[in-house]
C-alpha cells in the first residue's frame, strides 16, 4: 500500500515477480518550460462554455442536438449561439431534418441538428496540421515528469516508465514521432509514445550518450 505522504505514478504494473511503476502524461504541441500549454488551456476554456451553453439549451428545451461552433467564442459572445438556435426554431425539429447553417451578430457560425444523444463541440479545437517529428515536445514531456521521479521510486520501486499520449482528437496534440532513439529519458527506465486514438504504442529508445 502507497504511503500517503508520497507522490505515486498512475498504475503500479504486475507481472508475475515482476514491477514496475507507469505514469502517464500528454504531449502537447505548444508545452512550456513551465509545463504549460497555452492552446490546451483554450480548448480547455471553450469545453466550459460549450458545456454551459449545453445546460442553458437543456433548461429550455428538451430536444436534443448536436451543436458544433465554428469561430471564436468567449464570454461576450456565447449567448448569441444560443439566441440562434432559438430563433432558428431548433426545438421543434426532428432527427429528419436536414443540418442547419447559422451565423451569429459577431460572426461565430453554428452547425445544429436534431440527435438522439447531445455533443456540442468546437471545430477549431479539433483541427489543424500535425507536427510530424516531435522530438522537442516529447523531450519537454519527459522533463515534466522527471522532476517527480525519486518520489515515484519511494513508492513503489526503481523501475518507473513514461507514456506519452499525443491527443489527436485536440489540436494542441496533433504529433506524431518519428524519431524514437534522439529522445534522453531524463531517468526513467522506458518511455513510450502513443497516439489516440487508434495508433500503435512505440518504445523510444535512449539516446546514446555522448562521446
Amino acid at each position: 500500500m502507497f504511503s500517503d505522504d508520497r507522490e505515486e505514478p498512475d498504475f503500479l504494473v504486475t507481472e508475475g515477480a515482476e514491477s514496475f511503476g507507469l505514469e502517464i502524461t500528454l504531449a502537447f504541441e505548444d508545452l512550456t518550460a513551465s509545463g504549460q500549454s497555452r492552446q490546451r488551456q483554450r480548448e480547455a476554456f471553450n469545453a466550459k462554455r460549450l458545456h454551459n451553453l449545453y445546460r442553458s439549451w437543456s433548461d429550455q428545451s428538451d430536444t436534443i442536438l448536436t451543436v458544433q461552433v465554428l469561430g471564436h467564442l468567449d464570454d461576450s459572445n456565447q449567448h448569441e449561439v444560443t439566441q440562434a438556435l432559438t430563433e432558428s426554431g431548433m426545438a421543434d425539429r426532428s432527427v429528419a431534418d436536414p443540418l442547419l447553417r447559422m451565423e451569429t451578430p459577431s460572426g461565430t457560425r453554428v452547425f445544429a441538428r436534431v440527435a438522439f444523444h447531445p455533443r456540442w463541440s468546437q471545430v477549431d479545437d479539433g483541427v489543424g496540421w500535425v507536427t510530424q517529428d516531435a522530438v522537442a515536445q516529447a523531450q519537454a514531456a519527459i522533463a515534466r515528469k522527471s522532476s517527480r521521479l525519486p518520489s515515484y521510486r519511494a513508492a513503489v520501486g526503481d523501475d518507473i516508465r513514461l507514456l506519452i499520449v499525443a491527443d489527436h482528437s485536440r489540436s494542441s496534440g496533433m504529433l506524431e514521432l518519428e524519431s524514437v532513439d534522439a529522445i534522453d529519458l531524463a531517468g526513467f527506465s522506458a518511455a513510450y509514445f502513443l497516439t489516440f486514438p487508434g495508433g500503435p504504442i512505440r518504445e523510444i529508445r535512449a539516446k546514446p550518450p555522448s562521446a
